[in-house]
């Protein structure tokens, strides 16, 4: 399995995280948006931007350099973003790649290339992997974040795990469900998710 390669960047932007401390995320609060049926009554929409608004997703950010600008956005649930910032930073790869960048830099990777917008066949290889019932999986050697896209170049992420602890214990299953379960749970706007199995489909 691929993986990208960890940034060569000054020290602030090697968190992924913005600002540079990798305790902070940085939450958008956006009003949920809102549209007036035919009645006249008032609708209000809601879109990940306005959950994250009122804490129920997490916006992250990576560092860009000045001429850049993000081209997809990643959400993720107040506990992910908790392991990513208690756990993540003090976990040390596996070993089953020799010479593996740390957990962190390779989330810091491929959040980066994420976000700013890298094509499909840009990216490392299987990356991301598409499970059943619109579930995906963004991977790095070491970690697998699960959940889904609410809508073309937006992944919000419902858990994440290192491969090891998945492969072990057998929960791939469980994050899987868990992921679904999540995704109904929350009030956003349908269709609730994008479909498709090819990168194409969902970038």
């Amino acid at each position: 399995m691929g993986a990208a390669e960890p940034r060569e960047c000054s020290a602030p932007k090697c968190s992924f995280f913005v600002p540079s401390a990798i305790l902070t995320f940085t939450i958008k609060g956006v009003s949920l948006g809102a549209d007036i049926d035919q009645s006249g009554l008032l609708i209000y929409m809601t879109t990940a931007q306005g959950l994250a608004g009122i804490g129920l997703l997490v916006r992250v950010e990576v560092a860009l350099d000045p001429d850049e600008q993000p081209q997809r956005l990643v959400y993720v649930l107040p506990a992910v973003r908790d392991w990513m910032a208690t756990i993540l930073p003090n976990l040390a790869s596996d070993g089953f790649v020799s010479g593996a960048a740390t957990p962190f830099e390779q989330a810091d990777a491929l959040l980066y290339d994420f976000i700013i917008g890298k094509a499909g066949f840009e990216m490392a290889p299987r990356c991301m992997r598409p499970r059943a019932h619109g579930v995906w999986e963004l991977r790095t050697y070491d970690l697998r974040l699960f959940g889904f896209f609410w809508r073309q170049g937006i992944f919000i992420a419902t858990s994440v795990d290192t491969k090891a602890r998945c492969k072990a214990q057998g929960i791939y299953a469980e994050h899987r469900s868990n992921a679904m379960r999540m995704r109904d749970e929350l009030d956003l706007d349908p269709p609730k998710f994008m479909t498709g199995s090819d990168p194409d489909d969902v970038l």
